[in-house]
């Protein structure tokens, strides 16, 4: 009886507890990043909203120089609809 219960927990219990360990930490990864990210887009989104659009209007901005590196070519493409609201699109 002792053998198979240590079996089962050298053999079973161990992964399973080093699993959910790796899902833990993955996670809050994840949540780190996810805040970053909304960071950097406020970030961008105000400065966008900075920049005078008029309405109806899309263009291509470059972003300045506190900026740089979050998007691909550090181009964001934006639009000022007509309800005042801006939409980014960001290049990744």
């Amino acid at each position: 009886m002792f053998k198979l219960k240590r079996i089962f927990s050298g053999f079973i219990l161990i992964p399973v507890e080093l699993l959910y360990w790796l899902t833990q930490v993955f996670d809050i990864r994840y949540l780190c990043r996810q805040r970053t990210a909304l960071i950097k887009y406020q970030g961008i989104l105000n400065w966008v909203k900075t920049q005078n659009l008029p309405l109806d209007t899309s263009e291509a901005l470059k972003l300045p120089d506190h900026l740089l590196g979050i998007t691909h070519d550090d181009l964001v493409q934006v639009l000022h609809s007509s309800d005042h609201r801006h939409y980014i699109d960001t290049m990744w």
